[in-house]
């Protein structure tokens, strides 16, 4: 019995066929095992009959013979025993002597063969008489003479003196020589078959000595060649003659070549196997799908991955088609991409999202499909292959959203660094500007211009912050720390905004009664409410109402908020709200920073910030910062100078001559004495001829020697000597080098009331 497998190794290589023969137990049919022992049968029978016919045929011969020999003895006994009869009776039937002549027929009727005596007499032929014997012996008349079909009649004429004077008929019967012949018949037969069997055994014994023997030896090592037992012993023991020696040569030579491809093939089925299975262990290991399907769409194979996504068995895929296991929609859409394929005789790639039936998650596929072909090149059908691509896509997407935060972060970084490298010089502006306008304010007799002096004030001060809010959104620190009181700061925000909103928008303020305290930067937190009411305000083109309120969030938070009666934000707006530079307005009309800055302040004041759809209309943002205990004295988080009594020797040093200017006005407004320098060396030089002066006024970025360098050279021959550090950045306060006895710093733009206030905390320490 053979089996046929085939193994195709990977889908371009030409397919390696594996002709696998294995002889079975059940190799032979039982016919063919029996086919020896009925030849042998055969044979014999052949003999016997040939032998049969044979002993028959002589014995036949000689029972022919003995039948005609005796057939011809009794036609001579009834010749002699009619001629004797008829010389016995010639004297008693001349004289009519008819006791002498029954006495001479029923002599004649003592012999076997004589059946019956009839004797007739004169010329007329009348009976004399007629005796017969019976089958017992007795000796009768005839009435009416009936010679048998079998019986032999012998006419014999009585005569006397030369002359016929009767006749005697001796009837003669075979049936004592068939007798005789029945019995030699029996006997030829007996012997012919004794002699046919000793033949026919002797011929049997020789036959199987010489022939059947090793045949069926030679039959019985078949059967173990059957079982791939090669046990050769078998027929090597044995004694074969002629040709069966040669037979036996032969064979056991074709067992040696059998035994030799049995144990290749063996090994090349155990290789095929093992190979088999590594193959289809690997194809089963793989996360991809794959499947095979014919020109038809016809599934032929698959993995263990592709049973979970139709949620069967590979031996209920195979045979079936994409239109049992899936919408048609989808089957359709298979099925285009696999004619695809191969008409265009080349791989195809398509992705395409599916539902494994398994356990129901969705996942995307990159799927490739490749048409196959057999050994003559015929095409067969296409290959696929479909990998999960979930992950990646989703990987790609956050690498792409993680690219938008770095790019933000870059801008962020850059932003930073544009900040930091002009906000000295917005700073010193700015505060040319608040100096001014604070001088002038102080200076005013006429209440309008003291107004208009003071707005300028303010919104010099929300400019300052502005800066403040930039360099703390691209470096998260704090530039001052005190008490804020929130409600107050909201009251604030509100009345300003009322004045620039145009009356657009209706303010409300839903304001507790009750101090709410935090910790922070007034300034900051001031321009975030500033910055939230613009966007809100921007939200209603068409007018409506803004809500500022505050309320106590237990006893460790404070919770603001502000809300529009807009039409709110859609869910892809809110979800990036506030990621820097993302804005759904026009080029020039927003730069995507405002709620960002705000978040960052919100942040690092160690809060929280919240942006959700009002469920009543509108835009909610709500922020959550830590809350403080009232501090004991508030009034000094809002410091007023109050002068200083004496008249002060102070040093200016600043790059700026419009700051050296403005400050020199504001400080010799107060009554003091100013000398002021361009650079750290002309202080240091200054310091060293002239008279030591009570104070210097120093700005931190300066060309040359900035403020920290020219502090040490100061300090190295004037350690007591105070020093008040102005500066624009907003961490300078934390600096190290500037929390020295006697090292002060004032934040740029500053007003007249805040230098003063700086004056007065170094009044203490001034040297009288």
């Amino acid at each position: 019995m053979q089996q046929q497998s085939c193994a195709r190794i990977g889908p371009l290589r030409e397919p390696l066929r594996v002709r696998v023969v294995q002889m079975k137990k059940s190799a032979i049919p039982m016919s063919a095992r029996g086919r020896g022992i009925s030849i042998a049968s055969f044979m014999i029978a052949v003999i016997g009959f040939i032998t049969l016919g044979m002993l028959s045929g002589l014995g036949a011969v000689g029972y022919g013979i003995f039948n005609t020999q005796g057939r011809a003895l009794l036609l001579g006994t009834g010749s002699a025993m009619s001629e004797q009869a008829a010389i016995g009776l010639s004297l008693p039937l001349w004289n009519y002597d008819s006791v002498q002549v029954r006495k001479t027929a029923e002599s004649v009727l003592r012999v076997d063969a004589v059946r019956g005596v009839v004797v007739r007499q004169g010329r007329n032929g009348s009976l004399a008489i007629a005796v017969y014997r019976d089958e017992s012996g007795r000796i009768l008349d005839w009435d009416r003479p009936m010679p048998r079909v079998d019986d032999q009649v012998h006419r014999r004429p009585v005569l006397f003196a030369d002359e016929s004077i009767g006749e005697v008929e001796v009837v003669m019967t075979t049936r004592p020589l068939e007798e005789r012949l029945s019995v030699i018949r029996t006997w030829i037969i007996g012997l012919v078959l004794v002699v046919a069997l000793l033949l026919s055994g002797t011929l049997y014994f020789l036959l199987w000595k010489i022939a059947l023997r090793p045949i069926k030896i030679l039959e019985q090592f078949s059967k173990h060649i059957d079982g791939e037992t090669f046990d050769r012993s078998i027929v090597e023991n044995t004694s074969f003659h002629g040709e069966l020696d040669s037979l036996r040569a032969s064979i056991i030579r074709m067992v040696g070549l059998l035994e030799d491809r049995f144990a290749s093939l063996r090994q090349e089925t155990r290789r095929y196997s093992e190979s088999e299975k590594r193959f289809r262990t690997l194809v089963d290991t793989i996360p991809d799908l794959i499947w095979l399907k014919d020109y038809d769409g016809v599934y032929l194979s698959c993995n263990s991955m592709f049973e979970r996504f139709f949620g069967a068995t590979e031996s209920e895929i195979v045979g079936k088609t994409d239109y049992d296991f899936v919408a048609r929609e989808l089957a359709d859409f298979f099925r285009e991409h696999d004619r695809a394929a191969m008409i265009a005789d080349r791989p195809s790639h398509n992705e395409e999202w599916v539902v494994f039936a398994d356990d129901g998650h969705k996942a995307l596929l990159e799927t490739t499909k490749t048409p196959m072909y057999d050994s003559d090149g015929k095409l067969v059908g296409v290959l696929g292959i479909g990998r999960d691509i979930t992950a990646r896509r989703q990987a790609e997407d956050e690498r792409r959203a993680l690219d938008e935060r770095m790019n933000n972060t870059q801008k962020l970084e850059a932003l930073g660094v544009l900040v930091a490298g002009v906000s000295h010089n917005i700073n010193n502006v700015l505060a040319a500007i608040l100096g001014s306008a604070s001088l002038r304010e102080n200076l005013a007799t006429d209440p309008d211009d003291r107004e208009t002096y003071a707005m300028i004030s303010t919104a010099t001060r929300r400019g300052r912050d502005v800066v403040k809010s930039l360099l703390q959104f691209s470096r998260p620190t704090l530039s001052e720390r005190a008490p804020v009181e929130v409600n107050g700061l909201l009251a604030e925000v509100v009345k300003l905004y009322r004045s620039t909103s145009l009356d657009r928008v209706k303010i409300v303020e839903d304001l507790v009664s009750e101090p709410l305290w935090i910790q922070g930067d007034a300034g900051s937190i001031t321009n975030s409410f500033m910055n939230l009411c613009i966007n809100a305000f921007d939200a209603m083109p068409d007018g409506g109402t803004i809500t500022v309120g505050s309320r106590p969030d237990g006893e460790d938070w404070v919770e603001t908020w502000v809300r529009d009666s807009g039409t709110g934000m859609p869910p892809e707006v809110l979800a990036r709200a506030m990621e820097p530079f993302f804005t759904t307005k026009e080029v020039g009309k927003g730069t995507g920073l405002g709620l960002s800055m705000t978040h960052g302040v919100v942040k690092v004041h160690g809060g929280r910030m919240e942006i959700s759809n009002d469920p009543s209309g509108g835009c909610l943002v709500k922020i959550r910062l830590p809350r403080i205990p009232v501090p004991i004295d508030p009034a000094s988080s809002f410091p007023v100078s109050s002068g200083v009594p004496d008249t002060l020797q102070i040093l200016l040093v600043d790059d700026d001559p419009d700051i050296r200017f403005l400050v020199t006005r504001m400080l010799k407004a107060n009554g003091h004495t100013v000398v002021s320098v361009a650079g750290g060396q002309d202080a240091i030089d200054r310091v060293a001829s002239g008279p030591l002066p009570d104070l210097v006024i120093m700005d931190q970025n300066m060309p040359g020697l900035d403020g920290i360098r020219t502090m040490e050279r100061l300090r190295e021959t004037h350690p007591d000597l105070p020093i008040l550090i102005s500066s624009g950045q907003p961490d300078i306060q934390e600096w190290d080098c500037f929390k020295k006895p006697r090292v002060g710093v004032i934040s740029k733009p500053f007003d007249m009331a805040e230098l003063m206030g700086k004056l007065d905390e170094f009044a203490k320490v001034w040297p009288r």
